[in-house]
């Protein structure tokens, strides 16, 4: 069994936290960000009117709204009902319906879902166009920090009304890359805001927060919020640098294809080949049946190998990716589950290094139970089912992708 985030829900859970995300912002507990908060002076009067809270938040934006969005305080049980249905409505996952409810995942991701919905405090419900807030925990926290939280919440508002939306068709790893975008916009300017309420601007800390996030950027392999948050926030930071936040606004209209772009950015402010096409139309062996795709991406890469190799090593790497898609199968139950993940690399020397790497760590990633076959660019790794089969099946889509 492959020890990585590629069980079936894993994968799916973490589909639906991107997507979900993508959509409308993820929600947000009271502790989710390190922004520096405005003294209470400072923030006392914009919140004590959250329309002119709104206007000023625009201002910093550049967004304006004819209609602005509803402050909903409900008790902690109201609350709950409300942000575990605002997740369901974004919610999407892998695989048909019937699949779904009877492996248990959709179980799993509802368990997912409450325990998500117990430590948030806000969250922006596009439906209903209204900030939800916990009441009695948003009471109690310093003013500063309802500044800070209702602010982040009104940027989705803004995001979703004023920005144009994601393409239909999207990868899981591009999906992710958005998802970074959306929550990296919103802590960007809700960061703005707080300082110009400090008297301060964006532009006078850009580099000092840039710095801030790089130094923790080690921390992103294992944490997916903040990936998404600050990692998310320094490509947005990027774009400002570049020309203000109407660059960013033209990240929504041109999002990334990649989480290696916002890994990256100069691979997205500067003209890049697309990745690598590495999907492949060959069925999986018997009794294997597909059961859905996926691409990792930049991202999942360094969170995969970080599980067996040092962090520094698992960036190393990782920063040399240029394409993948893993095919997760439906298994008997009596069958070893089966996985076949296809990668391209930005050059051989890059794709020698990664089978190297997956090579030595065959027992810590998948418990010894994997084929690897690799020429040029390419590395395909299979697992499960019988060593023979997968080997076979290794070599067999290895020259489907290379074939002209």
């Amino acid at each position: 069994m492959i020890r990585w985030p590629a069980t079936s829900y894993a994968l799916a859970v973490a589909w639906l936290a991107a997507v979900a995300c993508a959509a409308i912002g993820c929600a947000h507990p009271a502790a989710s960000s390190p922004s520096p908060a405005p003294p209470p002076a400072a923030a006392g009067e914009p919140f004590g009117d959250p329309t002119g809270m709104m206007i000023a938040l625009e201002d910093v934006r550049g967004i304006y709204l004819p209609k602005r969005p509803r402050m909903v305080p409900l008790d902690d049980a109201a609350f709950t009902e409300a942000c575990l249905k605002n997740r369901r409505a974004v919610a999407w996952h892998v695989g048909d319906e019937a699949d779904w409810q009877a492996s248990g995942r959709a179980g799993q991701a509802e368990t997912s879902f409450r325990a998500d919905c117990v430590v948030t405090v806000a969250f922006y419900e596009r439906a209903g166009d209204r900030v939800v807030l916990r009441r009695d925990t948003f009471a109690r926290l310093p003013q500063p920090k309802q500044v800070e939280l209702v602010a982040h919440e009104l940027v989705h508002a803004l995001q979703v009304h004023a920005l144009p939306p994601p393409p239909p068709e999207m990868t899981t790893d591009a999906r992710f890359a958005l998802a970074a975008l959306v929550e990296g916009d919103a802590n960007v300017t809700t960061l703005a805001f707080v300082l110009k309420l400090e008297g301060k601007s964006l532009a006078s800390e850009r580099a000092r927060l840039w710095t801030g996030i790089s130094a923790r950027e080690a921390r992103s392999l294992r944490d997916m919020r903040f990936f998404q948050d600050w990692l998310g926030a320094r490509f947005v930071l990027e774009l400002y640098q570049r020309g203000g936040f109407a660059a960013v606004d033209d990240a929504f209209a041109h999002p990334p294809k990649s989480t290696a772009e916002i890994i990256h950015a100069n691979r997205y402010l500067e003209p890049q080949a697309p990745p690598t096409n590495v999907s492949t139309q060959l069925p999986l062996p018997a009794p294997f049946a597909t059961f859905g795709t996926l691409v990792f991406g930049e991202r999942g890469m360094r969170g995969i190998l970080a599980e067996c190799v040092p962090p520094d090593v698992a960036m190393e790497v990782a920063a040399e990716w240029d394409g993948d898609e893993i095919t997760v199968a439906k298994s008997p139950p009596s069958v070893t589950p089966m996985r076949r993940w296809v990668t391209a690399w930005r050059s051989e020397e890059a794709a020698k290094r990664f089978g190297e790497v997956v090579g030595a760590s065959n027992v810590c990633l998948f418990h010894g139970g994997a084929s690897i076959a690799a020429r040029g660019r390419v590395v395909v790794i299979v697992t499960g089912a019988e060593a023979a089969v997968r080997q076979r099946h290794a070599r067999e889509v290895l020259a489907d992708v290379l074939q002209p």
